[in-house]
């Protein structure tokens, strides 16, 4: 069986889009001649630094220092986990104009060296001949880079999210100095890996500018389709939002309009359940939990477990899913797996993105509807509560199978297969 060894920041029992993309990956590369080792940090939640795990998958363990780590724990900040808050604070500013300006692409980079000096070791010494880097963090690329310099290997880059046009490095408003920095390292990555693999059609675009489409490739995120078979409808009208819910994508006009729906109906006051599961900035939790209308509807739940949140696609009357306000160069992973069950889904957007258009459409999901527009949000709503109350199932589109993650991973096994 060839061995590819897998270099990815998120792994369990992190929770994210990022653990599940290539957790799942490895999980099914062996069905297709691939011997899957992860190498992935050190943390508090696991003391063993080199074990088995799901049997056909080595697992590698090495210790890391994270800054971030140390500025979320004393300062309640949500920085190591992707958030930026929406506070103004002089606290919240300058932590984010040390994020932007001392670690570049990230708060990772102090792992890449230590990295480097355990792998080109092991790489060799297990006649590894292919490497995956996946990020973001980007600083894992760096990673692959280097060991690319050394030992002259086969090295895939994989692009869950973009880099120098990315919303969220736009949003700590670097100075051109430090935004043509990422942009040269984003470019030197790009140059010298073998491959670099997307998930969004619009970042293939961009990439395009930089490399030939003979080093680029198109995959996307997927879906659990067996978890989404049985469809039980909860006995109250459950909205759910499963996700991450940042100032990029806050829906304030959708909540208002909620609230207005819950005091004109007394019967929709009555069944309404809003359950939301994911980090959440402080400042976006601070005003759901105290607003009188919503805090009695509400169920928040912090973290779930990936497999278990298919419960709440299938259960839901509605799912919300929010597009980033100011990008359309990234694909919400949970778009397949909401798709993947049929609950109608109420899709946020502002900016014109075809490809969006064009998925939605093959996903059988109305189109998007602007997170200002108050009449389309409210029609949404009521049709599903009308659904509801006639218990309406809805079934699965036939084309989700093209998004099943055992299909992917056999896309990704012929990208392999050249190298070997």
């Amino acid at each position: 069986m060839n061995k590819v060894l897998i270099i990815s920041y998120y792994w369990p029992p992190k929770i994210s889009p990022g653990v599940f993309r290539w957790y799942y990956f490895s999980k099914y590369l062996p069905n297709y001649g691939y011997k899957p080792i992860v190498f992935t940090p050190l943390t508090s939640k696991s003391n063993n630094s080199k074990k088995k795990f799901d049997n056909n998958i080595d697992l590698i363990k090495r210790k890391i220092f994270d800054p971030s780590d140390i500025i979320s724990k004393y300062f309640n900040n949500n920085i190591n986990k992707g958030i930026l808050s929406s506070s103004n604070s002089i606290l919240n500013n300058f932590l984010n104009w040390i994020r932007i300006n001392f670690f570049i692409p990230d708060s990772r980079i102090f792992w890449i060296n230590p990295s480097v000096n355990f792998l080109k070791k092991y790489v060799k010494d297990n006649n590894i001949k292919t490497i995956i880097t996946s990020g973001p963090p980007h600083s894992i690329h760096l990673i692959g880079l280097k060991i690319k310099d050394i030992l002259n290997i086969n090295w895939i880059a994989d692009f869950r999210d973009p880099w120098s046009s990315w919303d969220i490095l736009d949003a700590m408003k670097p100075r051109d100095k430090i935004i043509n920095k990422h942009k040269e390292l984003e470019k030197k990555i790009l140059k010298n890996a073998d491959k670099v693999i997307v998930t969004n059609p619009n970042l293939y675009s961009e990439f395009l500018n930089i490399i030939d489409d003979n080093k680029l490739e198109l995959l996307t995120n997927g879906t659990l389709l067996f978890k989404n078979k049985k469809k039980h409808l909860s006995k109250k009208f459950k909205i759910s939002y499963l996700g991450l819910l940042n100032k990029f994508r806050f829906p304030s006009v959708f909540f208002n309009v909620l609230k207005e729906i819950i005091i004109k109906n007394d019967d929709i006051e009555k069944d309404i359940e809003i359950f939301i599961s994911g980090t959440i900035d402080n400042s976006i939790y601070n005003y759901l939990i105290n607003d009188s209308i919503l805090k009695s509807k509400i169920n928040y739940v912090k973290n779930i477990e990936y497999e278990n949140t298919f419960h709440h696609f299938n259960s839901s009357s509605l799912l919300l899913l929010l597009l980033n306000k100011k990008s359309i160069n990234t694909t919400p992973t949970k778009i397949f797996d909401y798709a993947s069950s049929g609950t109608p889904v109420l899709t946020l957007g502002e900016k014109k993105d075809k490809y969006m258009d064009l998925l939605l459409e093959e996903l059988s999901l109305e189109k998007i509807v602007s997170y200002s527009d108050k009449t389309s949000i409210e029609n949404s709503i009521l049709k599903s509560y009308k659904n509801f109350k006639l218990k309406i199932k809805n079934k699965p589109p036939e084309n989700i199978k093209k998004y099943d993650r055992k299909y992917l991973t056999e896309k990704l096994s012929k990208i392999l297969d050249y190298y070997y």
